[in-house]
């Protein structure tokens, strides 16, 4: 009983010290980018990227000069962009339909992510790996317009708005991994950085689909040292 006593002082302590000279050194900041967000999904769809936003804060808890820890809470607009192409013969005559669009997303993004940060004289690089989880907020929806032909002769025209959040199996939390590889550069009061990353998800849109969130995002942001 006294060991375990012992040993759960001790481990405070220790943990009192390690978070007391972490806190020191912890960097916050922020960062903004694009994103070139994509599906993977089986045929016959096809999925084109779509160019979205996103901006996070950031939270660098370093365990070392090398390795830290880095959360970074933010909004980030995800999606894609579709074509469904169908062509088949009905009583000799020539019948196609095709379907096109794009699907809008919003979610707020938190990575959690696990950093090396390699010296090269003044530069810093970054690699980053983690996970990345998601809660869909803002727009969640399909815009797409379904055009008929007959014989080559346009016969319909419709254009559809599609609200995704409706009660309909379709799930606005998704998680993922994320990783990325960056350079950073000191300035007098912090490290401004630049950092490329590929994100893939790993749940599905929907319990019975195959259709992942997938993904690349291009980051420029700063970190600023909190002292004491």
């Amino acid at each position: 009983m006294k060991k375990m006593i012992r040993f759960s002082i001790f481990s405070a302590a220790l943990f009192l010290f390690i978070s007391h000279n972490a806190f020191s050194q912890i960097s916050v900041g922020l960062r903004g980018g694009i994103n070139l967000s994509n599906f993977k999904a089986p045929r016959p769809v096809k999925f084109d990227s779509k160019t979205g936003l996103n901006a996070a804060l950031l939270i660098n808890i370093p365990f070392s000069p090398k390795f830290s820890l880095q959360i970074e809470p933010g909004f980030s607009q995800r999606g894609s962009k579709f074509d469904i192409d169908w062509q088949w013969n009905l009583d000799s005559t020539r019948q196609r339909t095709h379907i096109f669009g794009k699907i809008l997303l919003g979610y707020v993004e938190v990575p959690l992510l696990f950093q090396y940060k390699p010296r090269f004289g003044k530069f810093e690089g970054i690699v980053s790996l983690g996970p990345e989880f998601r809660f869909g907020l803002g727009p969640q929806e399909i815009k797409s317009t379904s055009r008929t032909y007959k014989d080559g002769v346009l016969i319909e025209d419709t254009y559809t708005e599609y609200d995704m959040r409706q009660p309909n199996g379709y799930r606005t939390f998704d998680f993922g991994l994320v990783g990325g590889v960056g350079v950073s550069y000191p300035l007098q009061f912090g490290r401004i950085f630049t950092e490329g990353r590929y994100h893939y998800g790993l749940r599905g849109m929907t319990a019975s689909s195959e259709l992942y969130n997938r993904g690349i995002s291009i980051h420029l942001g700063i970190l600023i040292p909190i002292k004491k």
